[in-house]
Order: C-alpha cells, then sequence, then structure tokens
C-alpha cells in the first residue's frame, strides 16, 4: 500500500506533524480573535480585555441561625419604623463585609476582580422565596455570550453585583484562581447547585433533578477548560468492487479452455464480489482548550484512524486441480485465461490481497454561538486533513511438471499485479455542534463540512521473472493486468468534500468524567479506488512487445467512499 512509496512508520508521523502545525497556527489566529465578549460585561469600563477572576466557595452552615435571637432584632427595627424589603437582603457595592458570627449571617461572594477586593459586596442568607424573587428580577448574567439574560436563581442583576449566597450555605475563605481548592463558576448558571455536589441536593431551577453534572461545582484546577475524549470505533465502510480475479473448472477440463469465463463448467474463485465490508476496529482521539472559565472560545484537535483493513485469498495445486487468471483477449476479442495449475502439466498457487486504510486530523477553532443553562451551540471553523489508501496485489506462482511445446520441465514462472492509491484531502472545515444536559445526561449533535483539495496518486506495477532449468532467471516488466501499456505513477487534483454528521449521548459518571455512546456518518467525494483502475482487456502478454490495442490501458477513475458506526468512549474535564 503506502509502503510502496515510503516507509510506512512515517504514515502517522506525517499526520502528527501536520496536526502539530496547525494547532500552531490555530492557537495564534484565537489569541489574535479569542477575547471573549461575555468577559468584558464584568468590566465597567467596557474593554474586551477580560479581569481576572477569583471565587469564593460556600460552605454548608454547621449550625442553625437563633431565630428568636432574628425575632428580636426584626421587632426592634418595626418598633422604630423601620421596614424590610426583601430587596434589602441583596448585595450593596462597596458595604463592609459582616463578621460569620453575626446574627445576620451576611458575607461576600461570588467573583471579584484584583481591583474589587477591597471594594466587596454583603450577601445575606436569603430564604427560597427571597431567592425566587432575585431570579425574576430580569439582570444581566455576565458569562453567556450574550448581552442580557435572565438571571438565575440565586443571583441579582447588575454587572459587577456579586450573586447571592444560597439558603443553608455561609460563606468560606476566600480563593484565587492559583489555589488548589479553586472551585469553579456554576457555567449552568442555576446557582442552586451545593459546592460539595452531593446527589439530590440540585433544587428546581437545575437542569434536572438528583444531579449536578451541569453544574459542575467539583473543585477543577483549570475550570474544566481542558478536556479530552478517546473513543473505540466500530465502523463499516463502502467496499472495493473487484473483477472476476481467479477461476476454476472442473478436473478433465482441457487447457484451451479450463478457467475461461463462460465456459461450461468455469467457476470465479476470487473477485467478482464486494471486499473490505466487515465491520471493523477502529479509534478517534479529540483533544480540547476553552481559552475562559466561561468556555466562550476553545480549540479542539482530533485524531480518527481506522485500523487496516484487509481481505485475503489463496489457492494452490493440488487442492485446487485448476487455477486460472481470466481476461478477454483483444487480438482475438474472445474471452481467455492464463492458467497457473492443471494436473495435466502444471503445478502453482495463487494469492491476493486487498487493503484500505482511513486516517483523518482535524483541528478547529470553536467559538460559542449561543448559550442557556441546559444547552448550547458552538460553530466550527478549522482546517482538515484525511488520506485514505488503498493497495491490490496479485501474484502467482507456476513450475512445469511435463514439458508443453517449448517449455522445458522445471521450468518456474513468477509474476505480481499492484495497484496501490494514495489520496489525502486538504481544505477547510466549517460546522456546528449542539449540546444539550438533562441532569446527568447529555445528547451531543455534530455537523461538518470539509472543502478543498484532494491529491489522487496511482501507482502501478508489475514484472514477470523466468527460470529455466540450466538456462539462467529471466525478468520482464509487466504481469497479466499490469504491463507496459499502464505500468507507472499517475496523479490527479481535484475538487472534493468531506461532510460528516454525528450524535453522541454521554453520561455523567463523576463530576469530570463522562462515559459516551455514539453514531457517525463519513462522506468523501471523488477518490481513487484500487479496484476500479483494472482493466481486465490484454493485447499481449510477457514479454511480448505492446502491439495492437495496447491493453491494459490506464484511465484515472474516480469514485466516493464512506464510512460509518458507533462508538463509545470517555471524556475528562481538568
Amino acid at each position: 500500500m503506502a509502503s510502496a512509496l515510503y516507509p510506512p512508520f512515517l504514515s502517522r508521523s506525517v499526520a502528527a506533524f501536520a496536526l502539530a502545525r496547525a494547532l500552531a497556527v490555530t492557537f495564534t489566529v484565537a489569541i489574535a480573535f479569542g477575547s471573549c465578549p461575555a468577559l468584558a460585561q464584568l468590566d465597567g469600563s467596557g474593554s474586551s480585555s477580560p479581569r481576572r477572576l477569583k471565587w469564593i466557595p460556600y460552605q454548608p452552615i454547621l449550625a442553625e441561625p437563633d431565630h428568636g435571637q432574628d425575632a428580636e432584632s426584626q421587632g426592634d427595627a418595626k418598633a422604630n419604623g423601620h421596614t424590610e424589603s426583601p430587596s434589602a437582603n441583596l448585595p450593596v457595592a462597596g458595604a463592609s463585609r459582616s463578621s460569620p458570627s453575626s446574627t445576620s449571617r451576611v458575607a461576600q461572594a461570588g467573583f471579584q476582580t484584583p481591583a474589587d477586593e477591597r471594594a466587596q459586596g454583603v450577601v445575606a442568607a436569603n430564604s427560597d422565596s427571597t431567592r425566587a424573587s432575585a431570579s425574576a428580577s430580569g439582570g444581566t448574567y455576565p458569562c453567556p455570550n450574550s448581552a442580557s439574560r435572565a438571571v438565575p436563581a440565586g443571583f441579582q442583576a447588575g454587572v459587577d453585583q456579586e450573586p447571592q449566597m444560597p439558603a443553608g450555605h455561609q460563606p468560606g475563605p476566600e480563593y484565587s484562581e492559583e489555589s488548589p481548592d479553586f472551585v469553579p463558576y456554576d457555567r449552568a448558571g442555576s446557582g442552586c447547585c451545593p459546592a460539595d455536589c452531593t446527589p439530590g441536593r440540585c433544587g428546581p431551577g437545575c437542569c434536572g433533578p438528583g444531579w449536578c453534572g451541569p453544574c459542575d461545582p467539583c473543585y477543577s484546577p483549570l475550570h474544566g477548560c481542558l478536556w479530552v475524549r478517546g473513543e473505540y470505533l466500530l465502523w463499516w465502510t463502502r467496499g472495493s468492487a473487484l473483477p472476476p480475479l481467479v477461476t476454476t473448472s472442473p478436473a478433465g477440463t482441457t487447457p484451451d479452455v479450463a478457467g475461461v469465463l463462460g465456459q461450461p463448467g468455469t467457476r470465479v474463485l476470487f473477485g467478482d464480489q464486494t471486499v473490505n465490508t466487515d465491520v471493523h476496529s477502529g479509534e478517534r482521539i479529540t483533544l480540547g482548550y476553552w481559552f475562559e472559565p466561561c468556555h466562550c472560545i476553545g480549540i479542539e484537535a482530533s485524531y480518527l484512524g481506522m485500523g487496516r483493513e484487509a481481505t485475503s485469498f489463496f489457492a494452490a495445486s493440488p487442492e485446487t486441480p485448476i487455477v486460472a487468471r481470466p481476461y478477454f483477449d483483444t487480438q482475438t476479442d474472445t474471452q481467455s485465461a492464463m492458467l497457473i495449475a492443471h494436473p495435466d502439466f502444471l503445478r502453482g498457487s495463487v494469492n491476493v490481497d486487498a487493503a484500505t486504510e482511513l486516517q483523518a486530523v482535524e483541528v478547529l477553532l470553536r467559538p460559542n454561538l449561543f448559550w442557556r443553562p441546559c444547552d448550547r451551540m458552538d460553530f466550527l471553523v478549522g482546517w482538515r486533513n484525511a488520506r485514505l489508501d488503498e493497495s491490490l496485489r496479485i501474484s502467482q506462482f507456476s513450475e512445469w511438471t511435463a514439458s508443453q511445446g517449448q517449455i522445458v520441465a522445471g521450468t518456474t514462472k513468477s509474476l505480481f499485479d499492484l495497484f496501490d492509491t494514495e489520496n489525502q484531502f486538504q481544505g477547510a472545515e466549517l460546522g456546528v455542534v449542539y449540546q444539550q444536559h438533562i441532569g446527568r445526561w447529555s445528547l451531543e449533535t455534530l455537523m461538518k463540512l470539509g472543502l478543498g483539495n484532494t491529491h489522487s496518486r496511482v501507482l502501478i506495477d508489475g514484472m514477470t521473472t523466468t527460470t529455466v532449468p540450466n538456462g539462467g532467471t529471466t525478468t520482464f516488466t509487466g504481469g497479466l493486468l499490469a504491463q507496459q501499456t499502464n505500468i507507472g505513477q499517475h496523479d490527479k487534483n481535484q475538487f472534493s468534500m468531506i461532510p460528516e454528521l454525528g450524535v453522541t449521548a454521554g453520561c455523567d459518571l463523576t463530576c469530570r468524567l463522562r462515559a459516551t455512546f455514539g453514531y457517525t456518518f463519513l462522506y468523501w467525494s471523488r477518490v481513487a479506488r484500487s479496484a476500479d483502475q483494472l482493466d481486465p482487456n490484454v493485447s499481449q502478454l510477457p514479454p511480448e512487445a505492446p502491439t495492437g490495442a495496447h491493453r491494459p490501458a490506464f484511465a484515472f477513475v474516480t469514485n466516493d467512499f464512506w464510512g460509518q458506526g458507533v462508538n463509545f468512549g470517555l471524556e475528562y474535564r481538568f
């Protein structure tokens, strides 16, 4: 296959180098255009430069509040002519921080920047009704890639105002991004997930009861920005349609009609069928990175490799007394055959190998199109490289056991025909990916379209070696279907496309680990297939010089290719 052009180990090495080069280019583009508009909402100056964020996690209250003292305090306030509205519990910019032991149990919580570290908000422990009121206030949410969002439960309106602490929690120590105990931002935006990620603790505002998977509140040093997915592929691909390559006839058939197509009793042993259609294994590895905690823009790279699928056939005498290779003789305009084995004077064997291998690499920039608490859609744009290698090799060996005309007993003849194709796609890729979360379950739908150039290379080779007792060895160019008339390397460039569709279901096993199961369909137009390059017409046999119709002839034939199947994987978010 590709080994006929260069050493096999270079195949994956070249793909790895191309992937690294594309990663560097895409990373540079991302740095230039990757500032997140949503993060700019946190900065009153309107600058697009993201500010450094710090998260102050909540901790469960271990002791019950003194309701009697609270009631007494409220009674004193009413006696003095003061009334407290529900909004009184909302944070006030620049207010001083209260002690955790105070009666009101107020403290700062939420995001802050270095510039705001000395102007920290104060948050009161709100009742469920108070938090519901804040949720319905309709303010601006800082993270989603949108200018206006409804404020989730536990948050209040305002760009620089802090999220409210859910009921049943009290303030904990302040942690920075560098802290090992850093608690990431509640990206699902529900504001209801507990810091300990205990199942069953999520409220109605979460994406589903009984699980905090989409909220992802567990400690994550990299904010979930780095993720990797490994998948095992169980695919089947479009096979190669072969013409009749090996035939046989019943014992007693005369040599002049043995193995000839159309003759009584002739049977095809191999060929006249589609091969390499069985399910076979492969792998896909995807590595992604979000440039900021809110996951507004990121980059991902993936490698897909389908294991080499091969079909082999072998036949030999005396198990199969008559073995032949059929062809059409253009000199006589009739079907004919080259004998490999015949019980009267010839013994021999034939071996056929047909192989297919698919690889693909892509590097994509992934900006967010829209974001909601339970679903999101991202746009994909980048570069794709794909490679399809196929080979078809037919080799045979014969030894004369009795003299036949001018051929003396003991003469041997071996020959081979090789048809090797290599297709390489280089082009741009566009697509969208939609993700939906329901509790611990998720569903991802993917659509991609690659547009670019496919460089196809066809290599045809053949050789015949004859050894005569006491007469030496002679080598000739050409076999049976690969001769001087079509031997050589042929190249062609064509515009082609590679669309891809996929759907993947996921289940969060832990806050960071997800199991996936899905289906993928991939199509590739205008590729050279090895079986399509065969010409079964022959006008001469080596060592004869080309004559007559000069067949077999080469005609650059392209066809389409597809692969589809299921995939099982694991995804881990760092």
